[in-house]
């Protein structure tokens, strides 16, 4: 599996302008926004799944024990790519 960089924290950002608007203009999203939105849902799912390999031990990759775990991981990736987002 390749590995992405930590994305910048715009995603954050951006959930808490939606979330909270002040006024109509946080309601706008650029055609960026749900890409680095994305990106970070990508991050976040890669970590989480090495922390659950570490700490059940066992298997050295999600591949080995869990086939389907591994399909969609990769299906992320291949969006993030054609995203062109690195």
């Amino acid at each position: 599996m390749c590995e992405i960089a930590i994305p910048s924290r715009n995603g954050v950002k951006v959930h808490d302008r939606l979330m909270h608007p002040k006024s109509a203009l946080d309601l706008h999203v650029t055609d960026d926004e749900p890409r680095d939105c994305f990106a970070a849902f990508v991050w976040l799912e890669q970590e989480i799944v090495k922390q659950l390999v570490m700490t059940v031990g066992g298997a050295s990759s999600p591949s080995r024990e869990r086939p389907a775990l591994r399909k969609q991981m990769m299906s992320n990736q291949k969006a993030l790519v054609q995203m062109k987002i690195r």
